[in-house]
């Protein structure tokens, strides 16, 4: 027996690209930006994305993961390992001789990571290619007032194939597995189709693994570090992985439809001033780091610092603050409530 799917009748038909890139326009017009990572915030916790998105605050002591897995993007960017290092060196807080152990063995492996990857790949394709699109409804093609879409894709090659890098600490088959649904491929797939007119189809996916080697007792820090970059070179097989994906016009208006119902949700709660907590996402791989603030802990604002801009953005993001002010100034009888979210945008 084979059973009716019907979740997809929804899906109108693909609306041609309209091939324009905004990336380099100054001038938003008060609209704000829709982002990989502030949309894989957004549908984790609303209260995780005010924290970091409204509020724009970040943990003081940033997560070694992430220091670590930007710092090998920038060493893959310029094709220097050393830019690398001296973005982990520069983003080090040293308080302890344990902190700079470990910041010894992460430029030993941001280095041997680097040096392994530009090996086997080099730099033949373009780095970084940043795109931001008008976000647009699905239904009509009438662009939205207030947000972008906007983000940065690893590689580009010559022939439009799409290259996205993972620095990961072990392989699992579901991962693999589930990248046909990566939301982070889908969003720079459609990004670069509305922004240049080509349709990715083809992805090359590559993942670089964190050393599989552990500091033996009788070596020091820096044996450790040398052997570590010594393993990168010596078993690039084993620490570099590429996995090819295919993409289709189906993908890129499932995430244009996506995107508009994520929208609306990002207005509602913006308007609302209501951000929903999900606390089945607590305990996400390194916890959330908002905890203290939820339960109320009392020295939790201690923890917290301003949020630094990236160095990506040319100029300022747009709060949702911002974004409602801006809707009342250029409608200034629109009732900013939530029971007008889903009408806002549709013309």
């Amino acid at each position: 027996m084979t059973v009716a799917l019907t979740v997809l009748e929804g899906l109108p038909e693909l609306i041609p690209s309209d091939v324009q890139n905004l990336v380099d326009q100054e001038d938003r017009e008060g609209r704000a930006s829709l982002s990989h990572s502030s949309l894989n915030t957004q549908l984790a916790c609303h209260q995780r994305y005010a924290y970091s998105y409204v509020d724009k605050i970040e943990p003081i002591a940033r997560a070694a993961s992430l220091r670590l897995g930007g710092a090998f993007a920038k060493a893959t960017e310029t094709g220097d390992p050393a830019d690398g290092v001296a973005k982990l060196s520069g983003e080090a807080t040293i308080l302890t001789q344990e902190d700079q152990d470990r910041l010894t063995v992460d430029c030993a492996i941001v280095t041997g990571a680097a040096r392994a990857y530009l090996a086997a790949y080099g730099r033949h394709e373009r780095r970084e290619f940043g795109y931001r699109v008008r976000l647009r409804n699905p239904d009509t093609g009438a662009y939205s007032r207030t947000f972008d879409l906007e983000g940065y894709a690893d590689g580009l090659t010559a022939d439009w194939m799409l290259i996205e890098d993972k620095l990961v600490g072990q392989m699992q088959a579901v991962a693999i597995k589930r990248l046909k649904l990566d939301r982070q491929l889908a969003l720079e797939c459609y990004g670069i189709w509305r922004a240049t007119g080509h349709e990715i189809t083809n992805v090359s996916y590559r993942f670089t693994r964190k050393p599989s080697i552990k500091q033996k007792k009788t070596e020091t820090v820096d044996e450790y570090a040398e052997r570590v970059e010594a393993d990168y070179a010596e078993r690039p097989e084993f620490y570099l992985v590429e996995e090819p994906i295919t993409r289709s016009a189906t993908d890129l208006v499932r995430i244009e439809a996506e995107l508009w119902q994520w929208a609306a949700q990002r207005r509602e709660a913006s308007r609302a001033r209501i951000y929903p907590r999900n606390s089945s996402h607590c305990h996400d791989y390194g916890g959330c780091p908002f905890l203290p603030l939820c339960v109320g802990d009392p020295d939790a604002p201690s923890l917290f610092k301003e949020k630094q801009r990236s160095d990506r953005s040319a100029s300022k993001p747009y709060t949702d603050a911002e974004v409602t002010a801006s809707i009342l100034k250029k409608f200034p009888n629109t009732d900013i409530s939530p029971a007008t979210t889903n009408e806002e945008d549709k013309a």
